[in-house]
């Protein structure tokens, strides 16, 4: 069963390609923009606006491998990404450590150690995804460090790094070059590194970004490019013009990476929040929308705008249908590369 027929993906994907050629995408690194006119694009005056050529967004695309190792300490904890395999990860990105016992409150290095450790000791997770939490007890600047030690000491799976600018891309790829008895030479012979790439939605990517992705692809190690968008504010309302958007900036993120390193692999997920307003009844104001607990887990002010979770699954499943229509150009989409959620459902 198709989640979307194939002249549905065609027109996301063309309609990606419209946005990209005519609207473009906001590159704010000056190293990103000059690397990308000299692969062909063209960059608005007076600005950081990059327009692509539709041939130019197909031809450098295709040079991304559609499925690729993902090495670990542990050469039993390998992994292969794409094609018809399913990978779990651990969470990463939570504001806050919290327990039963001592119910939420700030991450510690201690708590933090103690959550790889629980990883590592469950089976059914393939890779760590990249730090649950901020280690609150060390210093901002260096607490990267400190992370990727306990990863790569703690457990012997592969984990996800921390991709907040160069210098952490770089701490990152050294200190996992050594766990692995090898140099940077070694490390590029096969991927080992993958980490988060945000794009700033609607439409753009930072100077961190940038840099990361950049370092990531001169390395040949995955950049996992991740649009967050809250549906309704940082793009179109609808799935169908969330899905144009969100296509249209991985297009253009890829095209820096193969740019930078042609045929470096890489990942991509589709992340999106519907949000919402509901007016309240009985007085003025507005009041959030929250029947599950996302609200609370991210500290929305209220009365103000609600961040519910809807129409995520639609928004996965279709991300997998434009990635196994056109495997080359998308990369192996991370969810739903395998035949379980080829057939889960179609989209009405």
């Amino acid at each position: 069963m198709e989640v979307l027929s194939a002249e549905q993906v065609s027109t996301i994907i063309e309609s990606a390609l419209d946005v990209l050629e005519q609207q473009g995408m906001c590159f704010l690194e000056d190293k990103s923009r000059k690397i990308l006119r000299l692969a062909g694009a063209t960059e608005a005056e007076g600005g950081c606006m990059i327009r692509f050529d539709r041939g130019m967004v197909r031809e450098l695309t295709a040079l991304a491998p559609s499925q690729f190792p993902l090495r670990a300490r542990n050469p039993s904890h390998d992994l292969l990404v794409g094609g018809n395999n399913i990978l779990f990860a651990s969470i990463g990105g939570p504001a806050f450590c919290s327990d039963l016992d001592r119910g939420r409150r700030p991450g510690t290095h201690a708590e933090l150690c103690d959550y790889l450790r629980l990883v590592q000791s469950l089976n059914i997770l393939h890779q760590e995804g990249g730090g649950a939490f901020e280690a609150m007890d060390l210093p901002p600047e260096s607490r990267h460090l400190d992370l990727y030690l306990a990863q790569l000491t703690l457990m012997d799976k592969n984990a996800q790094a921390n991709l907040l600018g160069r210098a952490r891309t770089l701490d990152c790829l050294e200190m996992t070059a050594i766990s692995l008895g090898t140099d940077r030479d070694g490390l590029a012979e096969s991927p080992a590194v993958l980490g988060i790439i945000n794009t700033n939605s609607p439409r753009q990517l930072d100077i961190p970004m940038s840099e990361a992705v950049r370092e990531m692809a001169a390395a040949q190690q995955v950049s996992c490019i991740t649009p967050f968008t809250l549906a309704g504010s940082m793009s179109p309302i609808t799935l169908a013009g969330t899905l144009v958007q969100q296509t249209a900036e991985v297009l253009a993120v890829v095209v820096l990476a193969q740019a930078v390193k042609p045929r470096c692999a890489g990942d991509v997920w589709f992340f999106r929040l519907q949000c919402r307003y509901a007016k309240r009844s009985t007085c003025a104001g507005y009041t959030r929308v929250c029947p599950n607990d996302h609200c609370r887990r991210t500290d929305c002010p209220s009365p103000g705008p609600a961040f519910q979770i809807q129409q995520y699954d639609d928004l996965k499943l279709c991300g997998c249908a434009i990635g196994l229509r056109e495997p080359d150009v998308a990369m192996g989409l991370h969810h739903g590369t395998c035949k379980p959620c080829q057939s889960r459902r179609r989209l009405a």
